[in-house]
């Protein structure tokens, strides 16, 4: 894997830019993407809340098998991601 598999434009065979970017451009990127992340964790918290309270109501065992992890670890992974170690 080489930094071409990675970023905006990975895989359409779009050349990285010839200049390197501003640390701050940068980093301003960064921080939307992890405002990014961080809004669709609260809405994948908001959407599992009410099925751990009808697992509650019907008295189901709640089973915390890393259901992420498993999701992450499927071939149809994002070119470029990290490894993940599914316990």
């Amino acid at each position: 894997m080489t930094t071409d598999d990675i970023g905006p434009g990975a895989g359409t065979g779009d050349a990285a830019p010839a200049v390197t970017p501003d640390p701050a451009t940068v980093r301003a990127q960064i921080d939307g993407i992890d405002r990014g992340i961080q809004a669709l964790i609260a809405e994948r918290a908001w959407w599992a809340r009410p099925v751990g309270q009808a697992k509650g109501l019907l008295a189901v065992a709640v089973d915390d098998s890393r259901p992420e992890l498993k999701v992450l670890a499927r071939d149809v992974r994002v070119p470029g991601s990290f490894p993940v170690a599914v316990p």
